[in-house]
């Protein structure tokens, strides 16, 4: 499509300057047969012959850029196709040169605001909805490729060392009212409770060791394990309450969401408590265990065909990018990183991309070569045609003038 447009601006600009030459062709012959003065006449008769030698010389340089005029294989002609090597050659390390050169791209890179464009794409709801799906549809086939001991080891010490010795309370005031002012947290809760509901069938067997275990020795263990089945089932109702929007106890516990996360934005006392919390339940030993629950939840999850896995991963990306928007120190760092990372990546890879440059025009034939860059430049070069035929013109009757005052004088 691009093409077809600047070949009909080509083929245009063509026609206009071949017809300003056979303009002054007609005037040229015309001008013998018009019964002006002598005077008139040669006046006429010099504009348009310089006319036509200023268009005709115009026309033949520019037409020795691309072919051979008239087919004929005159020496310097066709300049184009000749020197393609050296186009190729030239055009890759010009790129590589001065395009790619670590000081222009830290330059240009200090300019941009790619943190906010990304925060701005992200922040789109088709795009987060795209990456959501293929997030979606791509990690059940990664999660069922890793060895699941292992990756349980990791996430528990990881999210452990991690959290411990990161201030958590300012990131989950900042993702959660994101969440909750766009309305979006009600996925995440319906999310965190279908995970606790298959944590819990996966741990039926768990609780009722423990049950049984803490239970006194005259207690028959028909009534431990009618208790562990109350509690299963008190549990489970629990949870899917919370996954029904209107019910009491999901409205309830919005609320008290609500009304914890500004007291845990605005009170120190709030703050303190909960970095307390958070490092007396992580000192614990079974801590990094607990964690790693997290994977088998994910995992579950994940796994799930009628799992809502992509709205979720969906409302999240979308909060992820307001916030960024709303964190300019955050959006700061980030920039740092983004920049950092692309002059790290794309300088070591200047002579690689300049020797692709070069391999792709090479692999153009002659034919190809010359018609791209006609269309780039063509229409441009017809100008100078036109300014020939014009510029021709205005000599000739300036010379014409000056030889006639010479006569004359």
């Amino acid at each position: 499509m691009i093409d077809d447009h600047s070949r009909r601006d080509l083929i245009r600009h063509r026609v206009m300057a071949s017809g300003l030459l056979g303009v002054a062709a007609i005037i040229l012959i015309g001008s013998r047969y018009a019964g002006l003065s002598e005077f008139a006449g040669q006046w006429v008769r010099a504009a348009c012959e310089a006319a036509l030698v200023g268009g005709l010389a115009d026309w033949f340089a520019v037409t020795a850029i691309f072919r051979h005029p008239l087919g004929l294989p005159i020496p310097h002609t066709a300049i184009i196709p000749k020197a393609k090597a050296r186009i190729a050659d030239g055009l890759g390390r010009f790129v590589a040169g001065n395009f790619l050169e670590p000081s222009v791209l830290s330059a240009r890179l200090t300019d941009l605001d790619l943190s906010g464009a990304l925060a701005r794409w992200l922040s789109r709801k088709p795009v987060s909805d795209a990456l959501a799906e293929r997030l979606a549809s791509g990690l059940p086939v990664l999660l069922s490729a890793v060895e699941d001991q292992d990756v349980r080891k990791f996430v528990g010490d990881a999210l452990a060392i991690k959290a411990a010795h990161a201030n958590l309370a300012p990131f989950v005031v900042r993702f959660s009212r994101s969440l909750m002012m766009a309305g979006e947290h009600g996925p995440v809760i319906d999310a965190a409770a279908r995970m606790g509901l298959a944590l819990l069938a996966r741990s039926e067997s768990a609780i009722k060791a423990e049950i049984t275990a803490n239970s006194s020795w005259w207690v028959p263990r028909s009534v431990d394990d009618r208790l562990a089945d109350v509690v299963m089932v008190a549990l489970s109702n629990l949870l899917e309450e919370l996954t029904r929007p209107n019910t009491g106890l999901r409205q309830d516990l919005e609320q008290h969401l609500a009304r914890y996360i500004d007291l845990l934005d605005f009170d120190p006392q709030a703050q303190h408590a909960f970095e307390t919390w958070k490092r007396r339940i992580l000192a614990e030993p079974a801590a990094s265990a607990a964690l790693a629950e997290v994977w088998d939840g994910v995992k579950s999850f994940a796994l799930d065909k009628d799992s809502t896995l992509a709205p979720v991963i969906s409302n999240a990306i979308q909060a992820m990018g307001r916030a960024l928007q709303a964190d300019r120190s955050m959006a700061d760092r980030l920039n740092r990183r983004l920049r950092a990372l692309i002059l790290g990546a794309l300088t070591p890879l200047r002579s690689v991309i300049g020797g692709f440059i070069t391999d792709v025009v090479m692999a153009w034939d002659s034919k190809t070569l010359t018609e791209r860059l006609e269309l780039s430049v063509g229409k441009d070069l017809q100008y100078i045609r036109i300014s020939g035929t014009i510029v021709g013109a205005v000599i000739g009757s300036v010379l014409f003038l000056i030889h006639y005052w010479i006569d004359q004088s």
